[in-house]
């Protein structure tokens, strides 16, 4: 039972990170390789299979940091250090793009 509350957790973190869609592309630009699009179809299940655990470690280590950091008179820079690390780990891109 812990194992499937851990798996809700993590798909909850997941979608709670989304990003607004990309505008459509401009009709002058150059269309990707046949190649590049193979090989980010294939990429991107990679990506996401070492985002995951990074987002996790990165959230179990800033979640404590951050609530320690009340304690120290420069805690709010620590704090935000801290999002921007959540931010850059969890934060798209999920996809890759050719």
């Amino acid at each position: 039972m812990p194992m499937s509350r851990s798996i809700i957790l993590v798909a909850a973190m997941l979608g709670a990170c989304s990003s607004p869609p990309t505008p459509p592309a401009q009709p002058n630009a150059a269309q990707p390789s046949a190649s590049s699009v193979v090989l980010s179809v294939l990429g991107t299940p990679f990506l996401i299979a070492a985002k995951i655990p990074i987002c996790v470690a990165t959230v179990a280590v800033a979640a404590p940091v951050s609530g320690l950091s009340e304690t120290v008179e420069s805690g709010a820079i620590a704090r935000r250090v801290m999002a921007d690390g959540v931010q850059s780990n969890c934060g798209p891109p999920y996809l890759l793009t050719p």
